[in-house]
């Protein structure tokens, strides 16, 4: 078996084995190809002896927000293979090489969406609980009154505002991706509502504080799914519920992604028609142990040994000591004994240290009160589709 990235004129080949892995239908698949625009500069196959390409997998390049900083992230996604030759290995050694190479690259973390939870653990991720998808009729915000200005998005504006207001939203959440104008406008912003059936809303209030990127569907009613948003801190998460407080003659129900971190149960008036369902969808794991450990937030007085045993990724075996100086290798004995798959929930916040005393893959040995300092719960979300 060979693994290697593919061609520009494998592209065809790799893409007829995502629709069969995915169930989706191609009528044309020249024209097909021809509208998609370039591919990801990390495309990977794996080759059989005979040469025939049985799987692929796409490594996206991200930067994502993590404890405040923008740190180098990977992304998998499009993990197929034709059904001839699953079991044969060779995700296995694609995943694999891919860290290796974003290891080489200065990549901190992957992650990915998995189509199964204990697929992917095999390799490291874990699950990173990032968002509760909220369904609600909009009475439940028509009390709240936005006074300012909606903006209707069309291909004559930029996006720079969409920009500003992301920026200002993702940087308190860990694993938001960075985004550009580009990504906006080839991906998310729709002009032409009436042929798309996508809104998307700038809101002012002086300036831009919110967005939110909609769509109609009918689900046994009407139903307004939001599929993208941002907020510039309380004024604009207010801007943002009293806009969709308007619309309680348009839509039976509204459904919202929301970052764990807020309970619109604490904040809306009928708190009883909140339904609320954790999606737990992402997975990570740690690609640089040390440099998780370097950018992570502590406490500054803080000091503690951690040992990390990562079954994939060797060079993220041993001790380290955390303190006011960096992070060393240490031949200390450890305070806390951890895997690859709970240091990623660990180090992102997506449990604290009494939660992960729960996992079977958690040793704490001493240190305690400094490990419940540092290893606490964080705000996480994510709106990224890969």
């Amino acid at each position: 078996m060979l693994i290697r990235k593919i061609t520009k004129d494998e592209k065809k080949a790799a893409e007829l084995i995502s629709a069969s892995a995915f169930h989706f239908h191609i009528d044309d698949i020249d024209s097909h190809m021809r509208e998609q625009r370039e591919y990801p500069p990390d495309d990977w196959g794996a080759f059989n002896d005979e040469g025939v390409l049985m799987s692929h997998v796409i490594d996206n390049d991200f930067e994502t927000y993590f404890d405040g900083s923008l740190i180098k992230t990977g992304g998998i996604g499009a993990v197929s293979t034709l059904p001839e030759y699953r079991n044969s290995g060779a995700v296995r050694q694609i995943i694999t090489r891919i860290l290796e190479e974003d290891c080489k690259n200065g990549k901190i973390m992957s992650m990915l969406m998995p189509f199964s939870h204990e697929f992917y653990r095999k390799f490291g991720f874990e699950t990173i609980c990032v968002k509760n998808v909220c369904s609600f009729p909009p009475s439940v915000f028509s009390a709240r009154r936005f006074n300012g200005r909606a903006v209707s998005w069309d291909d004559r504006q930029g996006a720079s505002d969409y920009v500003k207001v992301y920026e200002r939203f993702a940087s308190d959440y860990n694993f938001m991706a960075k985004r550009d104008e580009r990504k906006y406008l080839d991906d998310i912003l729709q002009g032409e509502p009436h042929k798309s059936g996508i809104f998307c809303y700038m809101l002012y209030e002086g300036g831009p504080v919110a967005y939110l990127r909609y769509k109609y569907e009918n689900n046994g009613g009407n139903t307004m799914k939001i599929t993208d948003l941002a907020w510039d801190g309380a004024k604009g998460f207010a801007a943002l519920t009293g806009f969709i407080g308007r619309f309680t003659a348009d839509y039976d129900r509204v459904v919202m992604p929301v970052p764990t971190s807020i309970d619109l149960c604490s904040l809306a008036s009928a708190p009883y028609d909140i339904e609320k369902k954790p999606l737990c969808s992402y997975m990570a794991r740690p690609i640089d142990t040390a440099k998780i450990l370097e950018v992570m937030k502590k406490p500054p007085e803080a000091s503690f040994v951690i040992q990390v045993n990562d079954k994939l990724i060797s060079r993220n075996n041993g001790t380290w000591r955390t303190d006011h100086d960096g992070v060393t290798a240490s031949s200390d004995a450890p305070d806390i004994i951890v895997s690859e798959r709970a240091l990623s929930q660990l180090s992102s916040g997506a449990i604290d240290l009494r939660e992960a005393s729960y996992r079977d893959d958690v040793k704490i040995i001493k240190n305690e009160y400094t490990l419940e300092s540092v290893f606490v719960h964080k705000p996480l979300f994510t709106e990224e589709d890969f």
